[in-house]
């Protein structure tokens, strides 16, 4: 009975002794052991550590290790994961994982009986989204998560499965929700086209007109649309900052009000990946005596009946999944202000799964919720009643696609055309199907994105976090599948990460 055949990535406990692996073939029984062929890439000095500690380990205990393919045999997997945990090399997720296909193996189950429990609904037709799905959560690409696929404000699939955390103990459930990281300006983004729509902002009115303060140092002709298309100059924090300051709105949006902008406003765009939120929430703050987070909440979030939080409440935290981190963060780039913002503060799993992080109002990245309030907050761009409100006028809904900037971002480095707070054009979908799309995603993989011609919003918030920025494999294969289910040809090699045979 052969078993399935796919990639999981993991890292160990000790960020010294982290690899990546993909599991390749379970498919042998040699005197009641399973053979698990492992390729590998060991990460510096810690290919030599974890040969020494392999070396302990005795062939006649039921292990056997080959550094160029990495093959464990053993009859009993907990074993050899003790084994390893001894020498310090613990396998967090991964062990789950083998113990569950060995004791599926040698209990006599099915392949299928061993495929993640897929729950929600979904539109026939989209079959092969779901397969999809569900083959990123058993090969291990994802731990768990959701998908949401809306038409016409309606939703065609609303679908969740696998695990709330690294324990493979709790499953995701169909309130669970996680830190959506930059999905979240989109969030931020439909705040201030919302408030635009309803006069109480102007989106090509300077800041300083809401937010005196703001007209210093440079900044006096800084527009409100160059907040949102990321052309402010005001990328990230000059003055060193923790995750305490920005917490402060107060402090941290006083800060950004006397800055010199790093670039001259208006000529480029640089990713502001901390700072967006609070920049539009001091203006929507001045106008409306709400921060982001509560006009958020009342405006948007409320009215819809969609389960998204800029600023969770306490009594939320406990279904707010945690990242499942895979490798370690990556060193320091050589792009200078890249670099500021990635480090002052540090954005990543570990800080992102904190309850004063989820509870605080980061505009930018900390938006807690699933596929399902995503898709339905979106779908205000695509449609003129969602769940029986308008929140925005067709002429509010085109204002998303009006260009901000269209060139290579002095952050990222890589071309991207952006609109009011949305991305239109860049590497991430560069196959559009000739539609007016508007989409972002964040760190680990979540998307949001609208279809503004077909009526369609898609979205994917998950808990595994494998490359941090530009992790876009795994939503690219889905919406890939949605487009080929609705009848579209993508013969395109346009996907990264090629969908399951």
């Amino acid at each position: 009975m052969p078993l399935p055949t796919c990639g999981i990535a993991f890292a160990t406990a000790n960020a010294a002794l982290a690899m990546t692996v993909k599991i390749t073939q379970l498919d042998e029984m040699k005197d009641e052991r399973i053979v698990l062929k492992i390729e590998g890439k060991l990460l510096g000095e810690d290919a030599a550590l974890l040969e020494r500690s392999y070396d302990n380990l005795e062939t006649n205990e039921g292990v056997e290790i080959d550094m160029a393919g990495i093959t464990f045999i053993d009859s009993n997997s907990a074993s050899v994961i003790r084994r390893l945990e001894r020498k310090g090399a613990m396998l967090s997720g991964v062990d789950f994982f083998i113990r569950t296909v060995i004791e599926t193996y040698e209990n006599g189950n099915t392949q299928e009986e061993f495929m993640t429990e897929i729950k929600g609904k979904y539109d026939e037709k989209f079959q092969k989204v779901r397969e999809i799905f569900e083959y990123s959560l058993d090969c291990g690409d994802d731990i768990g998560a959701s998908f949401a696929v809306f038409i016409d404000g309606e939703p065609v699939i609303d679908i969740w499965g696998g695990y709330f955390d690294g324990t493979f103990t709790r499953e995701w459930e169909r309130d669970t929700i996680a830190t959506t990281h930059s999905t979240t300006k989109t969030m931020t983004a439909m705040a201030a086209l919302v408030a635009a729509d309803r006069g109480l902002i102007d989106l090509n009115e300077r800041v300083a007109k809401y937010w005196p303060e703001f007209a210093q140092n440079g900044k006096e002709n800084i527009l409100v649309r160059h907040l949102l298309g990321h052309t402010s100059g005001l990328a990230g924090w000059t003055e060193d900052v923790t995750w305490e300051d920005v917490y402060d709105l107060y402090k941290s949006c006083d800060l950004l009000a006397k800055q010199a902008p790093w670039w001259e406003p208006g000529t480029a765009s640089g990713y502001h990946g901390i700072t967006q939120g609070h920049l539009v929430s001091g203006v929507i703050q001045r106008v409306t005596g709400k921060t982001l987070g509560q006009f958020f909440a009342d405006e948007i979030a409320g009215p819809l009946g969609a389960d998204y939080h800029i600023g969770l409440d306490p009594k939320d935290l406990h279904r707010a999944a945690p990242f499942i981190q895979a490798i370690p963060e990556g060193g320091l780039t050589g792009n200078k202000m890249l670099d500021r913002v990635a480090m002052n503060p540090n954005l990543n799993p570990v800080n992102s799964s904190t309850d004063a992080f989820r509870m605080a109002e980061v505009g930018a990245a900390n938006g807690q919720g699933n596929a399902r309030s995503v898709a339905t907050i979106h779908s205000a761009l695509v449609t003129d009643k969602v769940n029986g409100v308008t929140l925005l006028s067709p002429e509010g809904r085109k204002r998303v696609l009006e260009e901000q900037s269209n060139g290579i971002d002095l952050l990222m480095e890589i071309p991207i055309r952006w609109g009011m707070g949305f991305a239109l054009e860049s590497p991430l979908f560069p196959e559009n199907y000739g539609h007016n799309i508007a989409y972002w995603g964040g760190n680990g993989g979540s998307l949001g994105y609208a279809d503004l011609d077909e009526k369609m919003t898609i979205s994917f918030v998950m808990n595994r976090w494998i490359e941090g920025m530009h992790e876009y494999g795994r939503y690219q294969r889905l919406v890939k599948a949605v487009y080929e289910c609705l009848g579209y040809s993508t013969n395109k090699n346009v996907f990264v990460v090629a969908a399951p045979q």
